[in-house]
């Protein structure tokens, strides 16, 4: 039920509101006091709120202001400072996960696995959306010229053009914090760890047969597996973060999937992770 139930947007609106007494605001449906906890726990996990429940200023009220979840949001302004410095891939990456999926549907399961096979990336689906997003526009661009492209690979054109328009306004959000633009390059466990250090929260472990529990609560976390569409869903990582948990019926499948190295975790969140790393010995 608390993965069902995400307040953190919710919470964050009503901060920067001016509205610190969260408790007593009156909620159409209230939500249960362990989402709302969750929320508030997992806010200042991402460093929107300090230790004492106030707004963080400028990383809290930014995170508020930017049009995707608070996750997508950090990743985006972490993505602009010096130690990752590859807003480029954020860019595309978060314009990416708020479209549905880029693949076009068939009944052709085993072609449209050998496309995800061909554009697919080691490191997850956030990197093989970026992936595809580049080659799209190579492809299709004057110089190519390849109109068949996409339909060869698979890919649903549409879904990759408002992902442009996307990462354009987000550019927009930005360049008006005056937050400089470069490019990661070919340095994709770099983009990793920006995604890890964005999506700690949903750091998943394997349990040796393609079950997953969440780091932060292994003992009562629910059992979850790889959704089927990721690319990673074969390969089965020891260690991921994920997007967003989706139900069918009441199975979680994790979406939006990057394999990470688990010491990534205490260094970007020791106060989540640092203990439990240790407890296991790694």
């Amino acid at each position: 039920e608390i993965m069902r139930t995400d307040l953190t947007s919710a919470l964050l609106y009503l901060k920067c509101l001016g509205i610190d007494n969260l408790v007593s605001f009156e909620f159409v449906s209230p939500p249960s006091l362990a989402a709302y906890t969750r929320a508030l726990e997992s806010l200042y996990a991402l460093g929107a709120l300090d230790d004492k429940g106030k707004l963080v200023v400028p990383l809290g009220v930014r995170m508020a202001e930017l049009p995707l979840t608070p996750e997508v949001n950090r990743m985006l302004l972490l993505s602009t400072e010096e130690g990752y410095g590859c807003a480029e891939e954020a860019l595309i990456m978060a314009a990416m996960t708020s479209v549905k999926s880029p693949w076009i549907a068939t009944r052709k399961k085993d072609y449209l696995e050998l496309c995800k096979l061909s554009l697919g990336v080691a490191e997850g689906d956030l990197l093989t959306y970026f992936n595809m997003y580049q080659q799209y526009f190579f492809h299709t661009s004057e110089e190519s010229d390849d109109t068949g492209w996409a339909g060869r690979h698979m890919v649903h054109g549409p879904t990759i053009l408002r992902a442009r328009d996307i990462r354009n306004q987000l550019e927009k959000h930005l360049r008006r914090y005056k937050l400089p633009i470069s490019s990661g390059g070919q340095d994709t466990p770099r983009i990793a760890r920006l995604v890890a250090a964005s999506l700690f929260i949903n750091a998943a472990q394997n349990q040796g047969n393609g079950k997953y529990v969440l780091c932060r609560s292994p003992l009562s976390s629910p059992v979850m597996s790889i959704h089927p569409s990721s690319v990673l869903v074969s390969a089965q990582p020891p260690w991921v973060v994920f997007q967003e948990a989706v139900f069918s019926g009441d199975t979680p499948y994790m979406q939006g999937v990057t394999a990470i190295d688990p010491r990534w975790l205490s260094a970007v969140a020791p106060h989540y992770f640092h203990m439990n790393l240790q407890r296991d010995g790694r």
